[in-house]
């Protein structure tokens, strides 16, 4: 069970802004969520194999990583009008907080 303190935390992690006149009833219905969904652990599955693959083709659905040189250009060709480059690779603005 998720205390409002949890909630709280969760919103602020995911950057969730909700109205403090909101965080009971939020906290409420996000206990439910997790009420419905624990009903998952009471099924009996002792008997069911484990699945670690539910696609058995995955390996033809996915092509191989090829370069093709006609469409490809080098590294200086692709860094010659870059702004900014360092080592070897673009240098870009600092995007992410902090």
């Amino acid at each position: 069970m998720m205390e409002k303190k949890d909630i709280e935390n969760l919103c602020y992690t995911a950057r969730l802004a909700i109205d403090e006149s909101d965080m009971d009833t939020f906290t409420k219905k996000f206990n439910d969520i997790i009420k419905m969904i624990s009903v998952v652990n009471e099924l009996d599955d002792k008997d069911i194999p484990k699945t670690y693959q539910v696609n058995e083709y995955k390996e033809s659905l996915l092509s191989k990583d090829e370069v093709d040189s006609e469409y490809s250009l080098s590294k200086e060709d692709a860094l010659k009008n870059a702004p900014e480059e360092k080592f070897g690779f673009f240098k870009l603005k600092r995007v992410v907080e902090g």
